[in-house]
């Protein structure tokens, strides 16, 4: 269940890196320019300034000198800065991670008491359980990312609550969109109508599963296992699919 939790936390401090390296890169690229163009329209004056080509005024500082004086604390004044950024940023993710943890473990634990305890595997299509299922996941979905919305697809799935034949949780107009899916097994199971618009479905298996009127809009389904799977009506527009 973690897997796909964890996998978040490690693409938030790889985006921080690379837009701290990017600012920083930045701003010499401009440092740079800068000095390429005084140079161009200025020859005479970059040489006796900067020190090259012509000796410097005795006891007038030049580029390098300053340079010398101001490089190191304007480096370190921006790497606190990016520090600061990616520290921000890896606390925000860790306490969003924390919530999406705990979004889970608390609908496994209460969708756990509902088959074990209230009938929940035993009950029939209109049955009041039925609709505080469906209650309960579609305001988990609202408080995960598509990592975890990815782990509770493949949670009802293996509880035997999206079969086929029988979707114990109907999950038609459910909050589906990005979910992350890749790798998993989900044969035979029942999507019908879900909105899974930009989702990650790479490597997942789908045979036989019912994906009858799904929005499946912009998704990336490279190498998805569509076998003897139940796709009319399905939304495909700009869906990403590749077959081995």
């Amino acid at each position: 269940m973690a897997r796909q939790v964890e996998s978040g936390k490690h693409d938030t401090k790889r985006v921080a890196f690379i837009q701290g390296s990017w600012i920083f890169i930045g701003i010499l690229a401009i440092i740079i320019l800068g000095l390429f163009l005084f140079w161009a329209l200025r020859p005479e004056q970059f040489q006796t300034w900067s020190g090259f080509g012509t000796a410097a005024d005795e006891g007038l500082k030049t580029l390098w000198d300053w340079l010398g004086l101001l490089l190191l604390p304007l480096t370190l004044i921006g790497l606190t800065w990016w520090w600061q950024r990616t520290a921000k940023e890896i606390a925000k993710e860790k306490a969003m991670a924390g919530l999406v943890q705990d979004s889970i473990e608390s609908f496994v634990s209460r969708m756990t008491d509902l088959m074990m305890d209230r009938g929940l595997l035993e009950s029939q299509e209109g049955d009041e359980i039925r609709v505080i299922a469906r209650a309960l996941t579609s305001t988990t979905l609202r408080r995960v990312d598509g990592a975890g919305k990815g782990v509770i697809v493949e949670y009802l799935h293996k509880s035997g609550l999206l079969d086929v034949h029988d979707p114990i949780v109907d999950l038609s107009g459910l909050q589906l969109n990005g979910t992350d899916l890749e790798g998993y097994k989900l044969i035979g199971a029942s999507l019908q109508r879900a909105d899974m618009r930009h989702s990650i479905l790479r490597d997942v298996d789908l045979s036989t599963a019912d994906l009858r009127a799904c929005g499946l809009a912009y998704s990336d389904m490279e190498h998805a296992n569509l076998r003897e799977s139940y796709i009319r009506e399905a939304d495909l527009r700009q869906v990403r699919l590749k077959q081995t």
